[in-house]
């Protein structure tokens, strides 16, 4: 996949939408189960990554029937979910989902599960849940087919998504004015790198049935790529803004040379900051004019986005940042203004803004980190990797609200010890957290010095005054 390729992809997503002809005949509107339920939880998952990053990478992408692979784009949207067959339709529930049928762009089989008092079960694919209005027959679609993604509805309008799961490990989500625009994903790597970026795939969902009445939406999803693996839980929270609680653990597969936490895509064409491609008739075409970083000093930096004729990357560094997030400062100005489109009405002005609860600082390195704790220190089993990021979860929560200042590389280093000590003083790789006392120990004081003798001329520019 490349960006083209997304943008492409983004605008299928947009797309998406009403019913036309049966695309089969038959079945009743419930999610088809396969197999037994099983128990399942979030240390599962973690556990079950964790298994995959030892085992070689197996791509999921392609296996699919010649007639849906190439599929023209118009055949594409003719495919559309019935709304009838939503998810949890028929039983009470805030939320309905749907699923998006495989085909065109989207090649990767996506296996879906149902979550009940903490057993999940797998949900088949039916080809009764879409309509076909297309012109090329789809011919006969074999029964294991999978999906591609899904989308969620929320009580507030059954008929218009507040968030979907759709390509690679890409999410899109909307606020109280219900207009998708840029998009998130679970993880970026080797972005800008001569080498070309890699995008990691989420290969499975775990959807938790809410409670009669539960304003919030659970949802697990396993990332999967020839670089790492991943588990992930998103706690959904619809409302005036959008609310998505994300926690993840990573598990390279091999060493990762840039690694990109809760990354942003947004399209910027034209607009105030640069015009190379102003050869349209709207004034501006973008879904955001800039990125805006709030910095754990409490600084407000804004940079402008443009469109330049090769890549170019920026870096900023910073510790433990308060968040960052890409958006347009502008308003919409009217009905035919500069970001209101008679081709696309979702380019209104909309904000992604994410908060890092834990570990930013560290995010940089987090590869090397991990690989030290996890596996040089000590041996670890999925059970006791919760009861360390628990406790330390616990302690770093507690040093907040006393407003205490804490190390979270500290923190979890010394809670992974514990998990080690608990089975036996042995188990602990004293040579390891050696090094890295000693490292800690000389960090202050060196880093103090050469601030000391730094000139006042000689300190670098900041970022936001470039």
């Amino acid at each position: 996949m490349n960006r083209r390729t997304f943008l492409k992809m983004a605008a299928a997503l947009g797309a998406y939408g009403l019913p036309g002809a049966a695309l089969l005949d038959s079945v009743r509107a419930h999610a088809r189960p396969i197999g037994r339920r099983k128990p399942f939880d979030y240390a599962w998952l973690k556990g079950h990554a964790h298994y995959l990053a030892g085992r070689p990478y197996r791509s999921r992408k392609g296996n699919l029937p010649a007639s849906l692979k190439h599929l023209s784009w118009d055949d594409y949207q003719a495919i559309r979910f019935r709304p009838d067959r939503s998810l949890w339709r028929d039983k009470g529930s805030d939320f309905h989902l749907q699923f998006f049928h495989l085909g065109l762009y989207f090649q990767a089989p996506v296996i879906m599960y149902e979550v009940i008092d903490g057993q999940a079960q797998e949900l088949g694919y039916d080809p009764s849940y879409f309509r076909y209005s297309g012109k090329e027959p789809l011919g006969k679609l074999p029964a294991d087919l999978g999906y591609a993604g899904l989308r969620i509805q929320f009580r507030n309008d059954f008929k218009r998504d507040v968030a979907a799961f759709l390509g690679a490990s890409y999410f899109r989500a909307v606020g109280d004015t219900m207009q998708f625009g840029m998009s998130a994903r679970g993880l970026a790597i080797d972005t800008a790198l001569p080498g070309g970026e890699e995008f990691p795939d989420f290969t499975a969902f775990w959807l938790v049935k809410p409670k009669p009445g539960d304003a919030k939406l659970t949802v697990y999803a396993l990332l999967d790529s020839s670089s790492t693996t991943g588990a992930y839980a998103f706690d959904l929270f619809p409302g005036h803004d959008m609310v998505m609680n994300i926690s993840a653990a990573l598990y390279p597969r091999k060493p990762i040379e840039r690694l990109g936490l809760a990354p942003l895509t947004s399209m910027y064409l034209a607009g105030e900051n640069d015009r190379r491609m102003d050869y349209d008739w709207r004034p501006e075409i973008h879904d955001s004019d800039g990125l805006s970083i709030w910095t754990g000093a409490g600084e407000r930096i804004w940079r402008p986005l443009v469109n330049p004729s090769s890549i170019q990357a920026n870096s900023f560094f910073d510790r433990n940042p308060r968040g960052f997030g890409l958006l347009t400062r502008a308003t919409a100005e009217s009905q035919t203004g500069a970001y209101v489109s008679r081709v696309s009405p979702d380019r209104i002005a909309l904000v992604n803004w994410m908060i890092s609860a834990m570990v930013a600082g560290t995010a940089a390195v987090g590869g090397r980190i991990t690989r030290t704790l996890e596996h040089k220190r000590v041996n670890r089993h999925p059970i006791n990797g919760f009861a360390a990021e628990a406790s330390s979860a616990a302690v770093i929560a507690g040093a907040s609200l006393l407003g205490i200042p804490v190390s979270t590389t500290h923190n979890i280093s010394a809670a992974i010890m514990g998990v080690g000590a608990a089975k036996r003083l042995n188990a602990i790789r004293w040579t390891i957290v050696e090094r890295m006392v000693w490292a800690w120990v000389f960090t202050i004081p060196v880093s103090g010095a050469i601030a000391y003798a730094l000139p006042p001329g000689a300190a670098p520019m900041r970022a936001g005054s470039m």
